[in-house]
């Protein structure tokens, strides 16, 4: 498949990779943020925090209710709604009171959410969602099996990495649309997103058409699955406190942790399958990165370019995932630290300034606190931890080329090194990087290739022509 085509559909989005710019500092280091980035039409202002304190305000159609005060900005509260939604109200539209805030019902959620566009859809409850949908009976279940199955998983796991949960205290919404075009008449949004959890309302939204259906069913369904988890994960967190909704953290752990929170089962019994297991696509793509760059040198770049990414591309969402899953399994301890230095975070804390391509270089500086100064050494061991995990190619019953370069060494003895790719374009990638590693030009090598009908025949190939 070509490459574009595989960027297109790896996308996903969270309303998190906003970051609100920093629009100056005050004497006592409190920043000035302006919101409008968030989507909040509100003047910049200064950020106070606000803990436990409930307010009386108006809900979206302007009837009276008890909000949570979430924090300030300038002359605005932000506030949580009974439906979930963060709201930003004056200081003469909220006023502090005694009683307590209780969410909405999931019955009364459920008809204030079928209206307009909505208003024919179904509607279905588990013990923590209530779905809004017109997507297949198929698909249905299995977002409500991966979801439900997933949710007292990710929740203990966090905790027992050192953050301070709390059951939801507010129904967690999820909208789930058919066709492609339904899904983006309701949110315009670019149409590569498959799916996208929004910091604001506090909705999961996703569509069941994908444009990867077109070229391969099994691997779309393979995508929606996975995404279906990986947004669920966004919305766990930021419901049971352990990541605060607004809080800025590093996009490589908000996006790497929850592709590694997020790994299913793919069979008909679609389940959650505990953090931590190998996400085969994400393999996949770092497969595709580490075979096309010179790997008798790792300097660190690859890493460093996704931990200070203000945006991430499909590259950067499987070297987060591959950090993740290396720091969470083999440097457990200073992964902890690092995570409840995360979860400590309050509402717009953690917002750091941004370069003008885009990149945020103190976020640099706090994995370095946790992990070392050594990010070559740290990229090098994560290459060689993924390398030894168990990895089913999605591709793999798709045609692989098999690839042996046999060149002379200094002593006059032939070698021979090999590959297997699931497509032309990786192989001459990987080809012109052996080639600048061993210092040989083309007319100083023999280079053997062939396409295969599947990854086994071609991995079987290469092996008995190297030797191994």
């Amino acid at each position: 498949m070509p490459l574009k085509k595989r960027k297109m559909w790896l996308w996903l989005l969270i309303a998190a990779s906003i970051t609100p710019e920093l629009a100056g500092q005050t004497q006592s280091d409190v920043p000035i943020l302006d919101l409008r980035s968030y989507g909040l039409d509100i003047p910049p202002g200064r950020v106070r925090q606000i803990t436990g304190q409930n307010v009386l305000t108006t809900d979206t159609y302007g009837n009276a209710c008890v909000g949570k005060a979430h924090v300030a900005v300038g002359e605005y509260l932000i506030v949580k709604l009974p439906d979930g939604q963060l709201a930003p109200r004056k200081s003469d539209e909220a006023s502090a009171t005694e009683r307590p805030f209780v969410g909405m019902p999931m019955d009364d959620l459920a008809e204030e959410l079928r209206v307009g566009a909505l208003a024919d859809f179904n509607i279905r409850k588990s013990k923590h969602y209530i779905y809004i949908y017109n997507t297949s009976e198929a698909f249905t279940r299995a977002a409500v099996v991966i979801l439900e199955s997933m949710f007292n998983g990710v929740n203990t796991y966090v905790k027992n990495m050192g953050a301070k949960t709390a059951a939801p205290d507010v129904p967690l919404v999820v909208i789930m649309f058919k066709s492609r075009s339904e899904y983006q008449e309701y949110f315009q949004i670019d149409p590569s997103i498959i799916a996208y959890y929004h910091i604001l309302n506090n909705r999961v939204v996703m569509c069941e058409e994908t444009p990867l259906a077109r070229v391969d069913q099994a691997l779309a369904d393979q995508q929606l699955i996975s995404t279906i988890a990986h947004e669920g994960v966004h919305q766990i967190l930021h419901n049971i406190g352990a990541q605060s909704r607004m809080s800025a953290w590093p996009m490589w752990i908000t996006e790497g942790f929850a592709e590694y929170l997020a790994p299913t089962t793919t069979g008909q019994n679609r389940r959650w399958k505990g953090a931590g297991q190998v996400n085969d696509m994400r393999m996949m793509e770092l497969e595709v990165q580490i075979k096309a760059r010179d790997n008798a040198n790792w300097t660190g770049e690859m890493i460093t370019e996704s931990i200070t990414a203000r945006q991430l591309t499909s590259v950067g969402y499987a070297t987060s995932w591959g950090l993740t899953h290396y720091l969470a399994k083999m440097r457990k301890e200073q992964f902890r630290s690092y995570l409840q230095e995360l979860f400590a975070l309050r509402p717009l804390e953690g917002n750091m300034p941004v370069t003008s391509d885009g990149r945020i270089p103190r976020h640099l500086h706090l994995f370095q606190k946790h992990f070392g100064d050594d990010l070559g050494a740290v990229e090098e061991r994560m290459v060689k931890h993924l390398d030894r995990l168990p990895y089913t190619s999605p591709f793999a019953d798709k045609p692989h080329v098999g690839l042996v370069i046999a060149y002379e060494d200094t002593n006059k003895k032939i070698r021979r090194i090999g590959n297997v790719f699931h497509n032309d374009q990786i192989a001459g990638q990987w080809q012109a990087a052996q080639l600048r590693r061993l210092g040989l030009k083309e007319n100083e090598v023999q280079v053997m290739a062939r396409t295969f009908a599947n990854r086994v025949q071609a991995v079987q190939a290469v092996r008995q022509t190297i030797g191994n």
